[in-house]
C-alpha cells in the first residue's frame, strides 16, 4: 500500500492487493511447519468517516505523515439523508440510504471534491477505500424517489429481519424446512435460523435489492465501477452478511478483481467459521473481524488477558482480517488506549475510528502504537505467557509485547527469539533489558499499560562492492550490505548498461537504469539487515576503465549513509 512513490510497473493497487500475502497464524510457544514472515512492518487503516470531503482533504497531509497506508471513507453515491436529519455525528450515519447510484454529489461534497480528495491522499502516499452499498437502497415507499430501481427490483419482504432467524435452535420450528422439527434445517451449518430472511428481508427497514437479478448486478456493476474510475484503491461491502456468499464469489469480488480494487465485507457476527465462509468467497476477499471485536470488548474492560490467545479471525486466516477496536456501529472498550496496543501489535490489517478523527490523530499512545506497526510489527505469533491479568506474545524476531490489564504491575521471565540481546521498549513504558544466552528475559510491564520491546536500533550503515577484470560485453555484479535501511539507491550508473538480473533480499527493485542512470531497492518499511545484489551487462564498447557508483541507503527516520561500489575492466 502507498508508502511512497510506487516502482517503475507496480500501481498502487498492486501493491495495496498484496496486504493478504505472507501472514502466518498464530502458534504457541514452539515452532510449527509453517513458515514465517521474517520482515518487520505492517499497513495501517484510518476510517475517516463523519466529515465532508474538503475538511478530509484538509488533513490527508497528517494522515500521510503519521503512517496511515489508507483510509476508510463514506459511501459517495446521493442519499435520502443529509446532515439535517442528523441527532448526532453519527445519529443517523449518512451514506447509507442510497437513491441514485449515478449520481456522486452528495452531502458529503460534489464528485469533483471527491476526485481532489483521492488525488490528495495519493499525493501523501494514502490510498482511498470508498465504502459501497450493494445490499438495499434508501427506507422509501415512495420508489418514484430512486432513480434506478422500482418495486419488481426488491425481495420486498417489508417486515424487517425478526431476532429470532438469526440464531438457530433445535426446537424452534420456524428453523426447519416446511415446520417439522424431524425436517432439514434451513441453514445446514445450523448457525442461522432462517438464511432467507437474514439475506433477503429488509435490514432495518431498508429496501433490499435483489441481486439474483442482472438488471440489479448491472446497477451495481456500473457504481463499482465509477468509483474504481475515480482513482480509487479499494471497496468496502456494507451489510455483506445480508448478501449471499455467492453475489460476492461469482459477481461482487470479480468486479473488484477486474478492477484492480482492495476488498472488505462488513460480516457482522462474531461466529468465526461464518466469517470465514465470506473471506473464502471470491478472491481477494478481507472480512473485518467481528469475533476478535467481542473478545477484545471482554478483554479490555477488565476482563480476563487468556481469552486472547486464539481469538478472532487474526488466529488462523490474518491475511483475510481487518481488526477493529470500535467502529460507527459498535463502542469500544473501557481500556481504550491498551486495546489499540494489542491490535497494533498483532497480526491482520487494522481499521481505526473514532467518533472525532483528530483526536485519534492526536492520540500519542496510539500514533506510537501505528508507528510500532509499521516499522517492527512482522512475522507470525508465538504466545509466551497468559493469565488472567497479562498477555505476553512475540511476532517472531521482531517484536515482544506485553499487556497488563490488572492495576498493578507485573513481572515475568518468558523466552524470546534473542540471545544476549539488548531490547528497547518502543512505547517508552520501561527500561531497556537484555536476553540471556538462552533467549529468556525478564520484563515488567506497567499497570494498564504495555510494553513493545524490539532489538535497540543501530545506526544506519551501508558497504558496497563492484567487481574487478570485467571484460568487455561481460557482467558485473555490485553487491550490498546495509543495515536500519528502507530504501537503496545506485546511482551513476551508465544508460546503455543493462540491468540483467537481482537479488533484492525482499526488496522491489526499478525494472531497468532510468534516464539518470540509477537503479532503486525499495524495501516499504525498516530493514535490520539486509545484503541485495545487482547484476549489470555493460555493451562491447566498453573496452577499458574504472567506473566508482554511488550506493546511498536511506530511511524513513531520515537518516542516510553512502558507499562507493568500483567497476574495473580487465
Amino acid at each position: 500500500m502507498g508508502e511512497g512513490p510506487q516502482q517503475d510497473g507496480v500501481t498502487r493497487r498492486e501493491v495495496l492487493k498484496q496486504v493478504s500475502g505472507g501472514a502466518g497464524a498464530a502458534i504457541s510457544d514452539v515452532a510449527t511447519t509453517q513458515a514465517s514472515t521474517s520482515s518487520a512492518g505492517e499497513p495501517v487503516a484510518l476510517q475517516y468517516f463523519h466529515e465532508d470531503w474538503q475538511t478530509i482533504t484538509d488533513n490527508l497531509d497528517e494522515v500521510g505523515s503519521l503512517g496511515f497506508d489508507a483510509i476508510w471513507i463514506q459511501q459517495p453515491a446521493e442519499s435520502l439523508l443529509d446532515w439535517s436529519d442528523q441527532g448526532g455525528r453519527n445519529d443517523p450515519p449518512l451514506g447509507y440510504q442510497p437513491i441514485d447510484y449515478t449520481n456522486f454529489d452528495s452531502s458529503f461534497g460534489t464528485e469533483s471534491e471527491l476526485q481532489t480528495l483521492i488525488d490528495t491522499a495519493h499525493d501523501n502516499g494514502v490510498d482511498v477505500i470508498v465504502d459501497t452499498v450493494l445490499n438495499h437502497t434508501a427506507n422509501t415507499n415512495d420508489y418514484s424517489i430512486l432513480e434506478q430501481f422500482d418495486q419488481s427490483h426488491y425481495h420486498n419482504v417489508r417486515d424487517g429481519i425478526p431476532q429470532w432467524a438469526y440464531s438457530f435452535k433445535e426446537d424452534d420450528k420456524r428453523c426447519y424446512e416446511n415446520g417439522d422439527t424431524n425436517g432439514a434445517p434451513k441453514d445446514p451449518y445450523e448457525y442461522e435460523c432462517d438464511p432467507y430472511l437474514v439475506e433477503n428481508a429488509a435490514l432495518l427497514g431498508l429496501n433490499d435489492l435483489d441481486q439474483d437479478q442482472q438488471y440489479v448486478r448491472d446497477v451495481l456493476k456500473n457504481y463499482v465501477d465509477k468509483i474504481a474510475s475515480l482513482g480509487a484503491d479499494g471497496y468496502r461491502f456494507d451489510a455483506a452478511k445480508h448478501m449471499a456468499e455467492s453475489f460476492f464469489a461469482n459477481d461482487a469480488n470479480q468486479w473488484a478483481a477486474d478492477n484492480g480494487m482492495f476488498r472488505v465485507g462488513e460480516v457482522y457476527d462474531g461466529n468465526r467459521r461464518y466469517l470465514r465462509g465470506y473471506a473464502n468467497a471470491g478472491p481477494g476477499m478481507h472480512v473485518f473481524d467481528f469475533q476478535l471485536y467481542y473478545a477484545m470488548k471482554s478483554v479490555f474492560s477488565g476482563g480476563d488477558m487468556r481469552n486472547l490467545q486464539g481469538a478472532g479471525l487474526i488466529a488462523t486466516d490474518p491475511g483475510k482480517a481487518m481488526p477493529f477496536v470500535e467502529n460507527h456501529d459498535v463502542e469500544a472498550p473501557s481500556q481504550y488506549d491498551l486495546a489499540h496496543a494489542f491490535m497494533l501489535s498483532s497480526e491482520g490489517y487494522p481499521m481505526l475510528y473514532n467518533l472525532y478523527p483528530g483526536t485519534l490523530l492526536e492520540n500519542d499512545n496510539i500514533t506510537n502504537a501505528v508507528w510500532v506497526k509499521k516499522n517492527l510489527a512482522g512475522g507470525r505469533t508465538i504466545w509466551r505467557h497468559t493469565d488472567s491479568n497479562l498477555a505476553i506474545y512475540e511476532r517472531e524476531s521482531n517484536l515482544l509485547v506485553g499487556l497488563n490489564n490488572s492495576g498493578t504491575s507485573r513481572s515475568k521471565w518468558v523466552e524470546t527469539s534473542w540471545a544476549d540481546t539488548e531490547l528497547n521498549d518502543y512505547a517508552g513504558n520501561a527500561g531497556n533489558v537484555t536476553t540471556e544466552s538462552d533467549g529468556w528475559v525478564e520484563i515488567t510491564v506497567p499497570a494498564e499499560g504495555w510494553v513493545f520491546y524490539a532489538p535497540v536500533s543501530q545506526d544506519i550503515d551501508v558497504s558496497a562492492s563492484g567487481e574487478t577484470g570485467v571484460q568487455s560485453g561481460g557482467e558485473a555484479t555490485i553487491t550490498i550490505s546495509a543495515q536500519q535501511v528502507d530504501q537503496l539507491v545506485i546511482e551513476d550508473l551508465w544508460t546503455d548498461w543493462t540491468l540483467s538480473s537481482e537479488s533484492s533480499d525482499g526488496g522491489a527493485v526499478t525494472s531497468s537504469i532510468d534516464s539518470a542512470g540509477t537503479v532503486t531497492i525499495d524495501y516499504g518499511s525498516l530493514q535490520t539487515d539486509v545484503s541485495p545484489s545487482i547484476t549489470v551487462s555493460l555493451p562491447e564498447r566498453y573496452v577499458g576503465g574504472t567506473y566508482e557508483l554511488s550506493v546511498t541507503a536511506s530511511n524513513v527516520d531520515g537518516d542516510s549513509a553512502e558507499s562507493t561500489a568500483t567497476i574495473s575492466m580487465g
